[in-house]
């Protein structure tokens, strides 16, 4: 049997901990509380795939569905596990399945409605995945306030250090930091807020 994907295991895991305490998984898994709280964190994994698959199936309660992404040979290249990404995904589809059916019902000549039948179908999972491995390294570095993320090196920058001459040339272009104003700009600009 196969093992579940690492990043769902972990998301999950995190839920599991959170939910029931490192205690209480420890005993039911047969493992340290350590060891629980490495698996959520993502540092290690079970050796045994039973443990795996347990723990996943468990946190599923918790977390919901996952969505698999296709790669361009129809193959499952990626998993989303998130619920909040999760969700994004869903009020997308939801989003972009109306707006295609009201423009195929407006469409009054041949044209335009070849031109509505040719909107996207399905989510810019590029974006989707973006947005999604922003969150996660901002939420590992613990960026709060005036910390900023830089992207490059992955050091945690205090804000008011950004506007310093003292930073020199690695400092010269802020779409190396990433910030939570900047991801929610970009989550809205996603949705058409903008």
């Amino acid at each position: 049997m196969s093992r579940p994907n690492e990043e769902t295991f972990r998301i999950r895991a995190r839920a599991l901990l959170d939910e029931q305490g490192a205690s209480r998984l420890a005993r039911r898994y047969g493992v340290s509380e350590s060891t629980i709280r490495n698996y959520a964190s993502g540092r290690t994994i079970p050796r045994d795939a039973s443990i795996m698959r347990n723990m996943t199936r468990a946190g599923r309660r918790i977390t919901g569905a996952s969505i698999q992404v296709r790669d361009e040979a129809g193959r499952f290249s990626t998993t989303i596990a998130d619920p909040n990404m999760v969700r994004y995904v869903e009020v997308q589809r939801d989003r972009i399945r109306e707006r295609r059916r009201i423009a195929i019902q407006e469409a009054t000549t041949p044209a335009s409605r070849a031109r509505a039948e040719s909107l996207p179908q399905e989510v810019d999972f590029d974006l989707v995945l973006d947005l999604q491995r922003r969150r996660r390294a901002m939420i590992d570095a613990n960026i709060r306030g005036d910390r900023i993320l830089n992207t490059r090196t992955g050091r945690v920058v205090e804000g008011q250090e950004i506007g310093d001459e003292i930073l020199g040339d690695e400092y010269d272009f802020l779409d190396d930091f990433d910030y939570w104003a900047r991801w929610r700009s970009d989550l809205e600009r996603s949705y058409g807020r903008m």
